[in-house]
């Protein structure tokens, strides 16, 4: 296809008081090729920045999956990062600022470590992140909570059932769902009109 091999999903959720839209992803391989894969994100990202220009549309941005590439810091082979495609797209983003606040309409790339699996079951390339525009960042996001699902786990299954789970390891991330924000204001659902701006929206595929 000329926008993904694989059609992103996208869906507005509500956990407590925090609601965001979510975007998951598999970005295409392109047999090795980042260039593949930062085409496929800055389609994407234009899609993304679409939304956000919808009145009504939730600021809380969420986008997850297997991109296909590492973040600068997860890097360890020539050719696009994470943050390459975030600059080249709107002259921004950054990765992980360690606390530091992010532009709201700006993303941030999370998880450096490495992700996907090799034959033996061993983690090789930074491959699987979280995507997440300043606002969900600087507000709800537990700071440093994201990360990658220890390899260990992933073993112990698969030695009491003899199968290889996955080839790549789960990653996850926390958020705050009720109560204050980390700006110190009350966490509060942004409404269902991101619903109904999501559905008038071309969709993703």
């Amino acid at each position: 296809r000329d926008f993904a091999m694989h059609t992103p999903r996208a869906a507005h959720m509500k956990v407590g008081d925090f609601d965001f839209t979510l975007l998951t992803i598999h970005l295409t391989f392109g047999g090795g090729n980042t260039g593949e894969s930062a085409r496929e994100l800055l389609n994407i990202l234009d899609w993304t920045k679409r939304y956000l220009a919808q009145p009504g549309a939730d600021p809380d941005v969420i986008i997850t999956g297997d991109f296909n590439m590492p973040t600068a810091k997860g890097r360890t082979k020539p050719g696009w990062s994470i943050e390459d495609v975030l600059a080249k797209h709107s002259g921004s983003g950054s990765a992980d600022p360690s606390g530091s606040a992010v532009a709201p309409g700006d993303f941030v790339a999370l998880v450096d470590a490495p992700t996907s699996r090799n034959r033996d079951g061993n983690p090789v390339n930074n491959y699987d992140h979280f995507l997440m525009t300043g606002d969900a960042y600087n507000e709800e996001y537990a700071k440093s909570s994201a990360g990658v699902v220890p390899n260990e786990f992933m073993r112990a299954i698969e030695q009491r059932h003899g199968v290889l789970v996955a080839d790549h390891l789960p990653i996850s991330a926390g958020f705050y769902t009720s109560g204050a924000s980390n700006d110190g204001n009350a966490i509060t659902a942004d409404g269902d009109s991101a619903c109904r701006v999501l559905l008038s929206m071309a969709p993703l595929k």
